[in-house]
């Protein structure tokens, strides 16, 4: 079928020879056969719809039926004709026979492995799901389906030139759009699944190329009160653009519509971390590549690592359910415990493994919206000074270039790192806001068991690098010093961990 805006459908649906027994069982010579039409969707902004498309009936359309008693016996019925009208000939494809009660759904693909499973992925030509029950009587009186969603139409106008889109995401932070789903009384799908799963518009191998004007999308969504939505709009180069923070109130059966003007499209961001690039070297710029820094600070929060919400968040004193100062350590459990037991013979690593190596990155995982990340590691001592004093940002290199220290974010102390095409001026005395990308590192103090000292007055965070078996370096900086890395540091000193990812 082809895709729909602004219309519903409605079914009548009859057989041949059909007779009704003391059973309630249809006899009825198979296969049966089924007539659609279709009626409009409810809509009181039709007339604001920019473009309409009729649906029509397309080659090898499906329904699927099911008894809507035992819930057991069913079948599929196939388009045999009216294929690009809106009026169009069914016909069974097996030999189920139903009793009084039916359920019909289409598109049949809506039901797999005997679950109703909404479509996590859509395409420009996705069928709307629809639905319908009825005591199945002798005569076969008219079935009618009605929507078991809305269209939500999606105006976006990036204002870029040369953008070919591949997909548009659709997720809200509060609630799951796909997945397993069953119909409420009232009609409408209720999505039963709890993992906050979103809905994908792939636009297929070729992308849909973007003007400066306006560009139309279609998906269908389960009715709701949507107070969270995120779109990302992804192009074929890999570059995205995210949208946040929308709102809607979709009632089902109805056409809805969200306006998105304006939002660029930038290279995309791993989950979990920030939107600007830095350029690292373990070879003094001979071979350079570029990370993400992570949201937040490594915390434990007595099952898993995470990151902190926001940049300038810490815990000044130890809890096993929020360790935010870690040991050098070559064990997890031992770099967030009270004791530290040195292992001082140990060199495998999964904390602050050397960036030239991948095994730890592939065990250590760090919880990003509840699922395991991998990847995510510390970097080197030369990575840092490559980060810090080698690099060129905005035609310099080093303090008040690449990064600042004594800024007071929100009011705690630390040291700004700016992004790669940073070209703003240097951050100093006290901010409330920081530009994209900027990473800001708290001043959290060194951990000694479960006591934390100097929070606000010092910063030390871990390198990957050991000089001997009972040292490491760290970056560091005392109140309104400038950093230094040329201090090791006791490996039994709890320090902060910003980790990044590649």
């Amino acid at each position: 079928m082809k895709k729909i805006t602004i219309a519903m459908l409605a079914m009548g649906i009859m057989a041949t020879s059909c007779q009704k027994d003391d059973d309630h069982e249809v006899k009825s010579s198979v296969p049966m056969t089924i007539h659609a039409f279709c009626q409009e969707l409810k809509s009181a902004t039709r007339a604001a719809v920019v473009d309409r498309y009729d649906i029509v009936w397309s080659a090898n359309d499906k329904l699927f039926v099911m008894d809507g008693v035992t819930g057991v016996s069913n079948d599929t019925f196939t388009l045999i004709s009216g294929e690009g009208t809106n009026t169009g000939t069914f016909k069974q494809d097996g030999t189920a026979t139903f009793t009084r009660r039916v359920k019909a759904y289409y598109p049949s693909t809506l039901m797999q492995n005997g679950k109703l499973v909404w479509p996590a992925t859509q395409t420009e030509n996705q069928a709307i799901p629809m639905y319908c029950t009825k005591d199945y009587f002798s005569n076969m009186e008219d079935l009618t389906f009605n929507s078991l969603c809305s269209v939500l139409q999606v105006v976006f106008n990036t204002k870029q030139e040369n953008v070919v889109l591949k997909s548009i995401e659709i997720k809200d932070g509060s609630k799951t759009m796909s997945g397993e789903f069953e119909v409420a009384p009232s009609g409408r799908a209720i999505i039963k699944a709890t993992d906050h799963a979103g809905i994908t518009l792939d636009l297929g191998t070729s992308g849909v190329a973007l003007g400066t004007g306006a560009n139309f999308f279609h998906l269908f969504v389960p009715a709701g009160d949507y107070e969270d939505l995120t779109f990302t709009f992804t192009a074929m180069d890999g570059t995205q653009c995210v949208v946040s923070g929308c709102k809607a109130c979709i009632e089902n059966n109805t056409f809805n519509r969200i306006t998105i003007t304006g939002s660029q499209f930038r290279s995309a961001v791993p989950a979990g971390a920030l939107p600007g690039k830095f350029s690292v070297s373990n070879d003094d710029g001979k071979h350079v590549t570029q990370v993400f820094f992570a949201q937040g600070n490594l915390y434990y929060d007595g099952k898993l690592f995470k990151f902190e919400e926001k940049q300038e968040q810490y815990k000044n004193v130890w809890y096993i359910n929020h360790v935010s100062h870690f040991y050098w350590s070559t064990s997890p459990y031992v770099a967030y415990a009270t004791g530290y037991n040195d292992e001082r013979a140990n060199r495998s690593d999964q904390l602050f493994t050397n960036a030239t190596e991948t095994t730890s990155r592939e065990t250590f995982s760090v919880d990003v919206d509840g699922k395991p990340q991998y990847g995510w590691r510390a970097l080197s001592l030369a990575e840092w000074v490559y980060l810090l004093e080698k690099r060129t940002v905005n035609g310099g290199k080093g303090k008040d270039r690449s990064f600042s220290t004594n800024v007071y974010y929100n009011g705690i102390r630390g040291f700004v790192i700016y992004p790669d095409d940073y070209t703003g001026k240097p951050i100093e005395g006290q901010v409330s806001e920081l530009p994209e990308g900027v990473v800001f590192c708290p001043a959290t103090g060194v951990r000694f068991s479960s006591w934390v000292g100097n929070p606000r007055d010092v910063h030390q965070y871990w390198t990957s690098t050991m000089t001997d078996e009972k040292f490491a370096n760290a970056v560091v900086a005392i109140k309104d010093a400038t950093l230094s890395w040329d201090e090791p540091r006791d490996r039994y000193e709890g320090s902060s961990l910003r980790l990044v990812i590649e």
